[in-house]
């Protein structure tokens, strides 16, 4: 008895994996869930500064800080650094710092002290802390499984 002659071709949409299309579609994904995963954490720190017209007015220590003018809010972004695969969220850098090196967001965000002239006279300012990005970092981290499964639909 003889066996019939089998031949086989494999075309190249047939093999196991193509390692391209993997990798695309896999940065596709990683970028819909950093993109969500920025916004959320945006969101949730503009959220929790909550709008206060007297500039005396100032929020606990601990708590976000008041947005007396809006600043802050308005000029927080987030966006994705392609070549690390990360996303970078939080304030832009304001113009030009009364406070030397120091800014503005950082000084909310860990407090700290600083001295400026005020009238002619040197003063010392205690600022405490009133974080916003870390507790909205925490708030975006406890929805990392709903944003990677969205971002695998």
């Amino acid at each position: 008895m003889t066996m019939p002659a089998v031949s086989m071709r494999i075309r190249k949409s047939m093999t196991f994996f193509d390692p391209d299309k993997i990798i695309r579609g896999v940065d596709r994904q990683t970028r819909k869930f950093m993109g969500r995963f920025g916004g959320y954490v945006r969101k949730v720190a503009v959220n929790s500064m909550k709008k206060r017209a007297k500039r005396h007015d100032d929020a606990p220590t601990g708590a976000p800080p008041f947005a007396h003018e809006g600043a802050i809010r308005r000029l927080l972004f987030y966006a994705y650094d392609a070549p690390r695969k990360t996303v970078v969220v939080g304030p832009m850098r304001f113009g030009t710092s009364p406070y030397g090196q120091t800014t503005v967001p950082e000084l909310h965000e860990y407090g700290g002290t600083v001295s400026r002239t005020v009238d002619g006279e040197r003063r010392t300012f205690h600022y405490p802390p009133r974080p916003f990005m870390g507790p909205a970092f925490e708030a975006g981290k406890q929805r990392i499984d709903t944003f990677w499964a969205e971002a695998q639909s």
